[in-house]
């Protein structure tokens, strides 16, 4: 199940952006007119801003109260990429991908919805640490975030079923 601060875009479920940029006209006199808001931090004042690695939206009419109190309308959004390295988990293969017109694989493996060059898919796959089959006796799959929720729910619930049966023989 989704959280309920995650928001529908393109499709994919999102969560709230990690950053928040928008351009401040009183402070051009003063040289540094971009506001940059983090998630987890205090926002500062710019002239400059650059990240790496990042997912973008911008949309008219998407700024909150202060936001609009410095005349901003149209706020940068930014989603930082959240990498998980295989050495803390060594059964889950996973990266985030933006889909390429040209790429193998045009649409989810679950639902079928094709994915918009541009948009993020899921490559992923479980692997069982001990074995010397094909791809550790799994497979990597593409999906669209909200197929990756709802088999996640699904596993999560099926594994928990099997391990309380196994237990209880």
């Amino acid at each position: 199940m989704t959280d309920m601060n995650e928001k529908l875009f393109g499709g994919s479920y999102i969560t709230p952006a990690d950053v928040r940029v928008h351009y401040c006209k009183s402070k051009k006199s003063i040289g540094t007119p971009i506001i940059v808001n983090p998630k987890d931090s205090q926002e500062y004042d710019t002239d400059n801003f650059q990240m790496n690695n990042v997912d973008v939206r911008v949309k008219f009419n998407n700024a909150v109260s202060k936001e609009k109190s410095s005349g901003a309308t149209s706020i940068l959004e930014v989603w930082k990429h959240k990498h998980i390295p295989m050495e803390d988990n060594p059964t889950l293969d996973y990266r985030p991908v933006k889909h390429r017109s040209s790429s193998y694989c045009y649409s989810c493996i679950s639902c079928g919805q094709e994915f918009n060059s541009g948009e993020i898919k899921h490559n992923w796959r479980l692997r069982l640490s001990n074995s010397n089959k094909f791809h550790h006796g799994s497979f990597l799959t593409e999906q669209c975030s909200k197929c990756v929720l709802e088999t996640c729910d699904l596993w999560i619930d099926s594994l928990m079923t099997l391990k309380e049966n196994v237990k209880n023989e």
